[in-house]
């Protein structure tokens, strides 16, 4: 209990040490600035397989210009296609405009999954190894005074596995609405302990009586790789980037496949 009374009282210093830890490798990233203009455009594949039951969608979308609206152009006709390692395969079927939606393949933990796709004339592949879960042991309410104002946030709190190396994200709904806030850890300074992650929004002052879920995902170092250069692309929010941030997808596309064991804790700001 000692462990986890120092973690309640002192959340934003850990939060920091999380945050440091995914922050400090990225000098060594290589980063391919592009032109905010007028660029060729780019096909954006968003893909996520996980471990609880399906259907699963991806999306294959175009990407804009950086001065324009978020709204990417869908892509349609294209043929894609999830396997895994051990003999299982789909050939997804489009749903909805470049909305491609897999009903039989399943994720299991320690599968490593291929995705591969055809659109447009060009061929892309990509591959993520899903990591055994992590229990994700609850959610507590904080609150924060500073000069008058209050601030309520509240901590995700896990036990790491020590001696492996374990990458982390949280995807959060307020209310029933996504944030697009990024927020990952790594365990590089705090293997096998508790660790804290504040669950928060920059432009949101969550209220009394709000509602988070969140969603723990257990990610690969690629998937975390990719998450970390967009937050700090982007400002820590899955939003239009300057700069490439980097993929684990081949031939030019941006984007992501993540195949990830998930868990999902709900709880209501106090």
């Amino acid at each position: 209990m000692k462990i986890l009374e120092i973690l309640y009282r002192n959340p934003l210093n850990f939060i920091g040490i999380v945050f440091l830890s995914t922050m400090a490798l990225f000098s060594c990233q290589k980063v391919v600035d592009i032109n905010l203009n007028s660029v060729p455009k780019q096909n954006v594949i968003e893909a996520e397989i996980t471990n609880q039951p399906g259907p699963f969608s991806f999306k294959i979308t175009k990407t804009v210009n950086y001065d324009e609206e978020n709204n990417f152009p869908a892509i349609s006709g294209a043929v894609v296609k999830v396997s895994d390692n051990s003999g299982n395969s789909e050939t997804l079927t489009e749903t909805a405009p470049g909305i491609y939606t897999a009903n039989v393949m399943q994720g299991v933990p320690g599968r490593t999954y291929y995705l591969d796709i055809f659109a447009e004339g060009k061929e892309y592949h990509a591959e993520s190894t899903m990591p055994q879960a992590v229990n994700f042991d609850t959610l507590v309410n904080i609150k924060e005074i500073s000069f008058g104002d209050t601030f309520r946030y509240v901590n995700a709190i896990f036990l790491d596995p020590v001696g492996v190396d374990n990458y982390y994200r949280f995807v959060t709904f307020h209310n029933d609405t996504l944030l697009k806030t990024i927020i990952i850890a790594n365990d590089q300074f705090m293997d096998g302990s508790y660790i804290p992650v504040g669950i928060y929004d920059y432009k949101i002052n969550f209220e009394i009586g709000d509602t988070l879920k969140v969603v723990m995902q257990c990610i690969d170092k690629n998937v975390f790789e990719y998450f970390k250069t967009l937050s700090t692309l982007g400002g820590y929010s899955e939003t239009a980037s300057p700069a490439n941030p980097t993929t684990n997808i081949n031939n030019g596309a941006l984007g992501y496949f993540n195949a990830t064991s998930t868990q999902t804790k709900t709880v209501v700001i106090q």
